[in-house]
């Protein structure tokens, strides 16, 4: 098998790198160098054919399933975020929490310091790369390209800024979006500019279904 051929046998995956390295248990740098060998080492091109027949597909839902409190709450904001996202409205960590509260009263218990959502934001946004990932590689489906980090409308009621561990989602994105030569001290440009793209996003039930899915997956374990 020829680096092209290779190429061409992950693109039929349909999933991104990383989910192909991820379900080869390699890293993304070791896979990426045996594709680009020639010809590609007789293990890779045996589980790209493992993997075809098996039909792998990526599966967003991975970083949201499980019982912990991060991930009940990661699941549990995310229609939340989408309501705010298409009304084009930030809101406050408190405001998440208490919204989340009032719609789910009989299953969360009192959340304590509110710096506890930065794990399950966190969550949200790496689904969100995942997706984008495999989205813009792609090219299928079209309508999703492109989908930014949704978590950036969640801000602190000081600052009303996304909190410090978001710093490096929203760096990943305008690199990707060629604004990568905003300057560092320039970070409310920065935020602001994955907020208007999180707006303007159209396709957000694409998340609301991976939701959907990891609660179906924790609820059946």
């Amino acid at each position: 098998m020829t680096p092209l051929e290779c190429k061409k046998a992950m693109k039929s995956l349909k999933t991104s790198q990383d989910a192909i390295a991820e379900a080869l248990d390699v890293s993304r740098t070791k896979l990426t160098k045996a594709a680009k060998t020639n010809p590609t080492p007789a293990w890779l091109q045996f589980s790209l054919e493992a993997l075809a027949r098996r039909g792998v597909e990526a599966d967003f839902s991975r970083r949201l399933v499980g019982d912990r409190w991060t991930d009940q709450i990661a699941r549990a904001a995310i229609p939340i975020l989408i309501e705010k996202a298409e009304a084009g409205e930030v809101l406050s960590y408190k405001e998440l929490d208490e919204l989340i509260h009032e719609r789910n009263a009989d299953k969360f218990g009192p959340t304590g310091t509110l710096t506890k959502y930065g794990r399950p934001c966190g969550h949200i946004s790496f689904t969100c790369d995942d997706m984008r990932a495999a989205f813009n590689e792609h090219d299928a489906p079209i309508r999703a390209k492109n989908m930014p980090p949704i978590s950036a409308i969640v801000v602190r009621e000081d600052s009303r800024m996304p909190g410090e561990g978001f710093e490096g989602f929203t760096y990943d994105y305008l690199s990707e979006n060629g604004k990568a030569d905003l300057p560092d001290e320039d970070y409310e440009a920065a935020v602001e500019f994955v907020q208007k793209k999180v707006f303007k996003f159209k396709h957000w039930d694409l998340l609301q279904e991976v939701a959907d899915k990891a609660e179906e997956m924790s609820q059946a374990a």
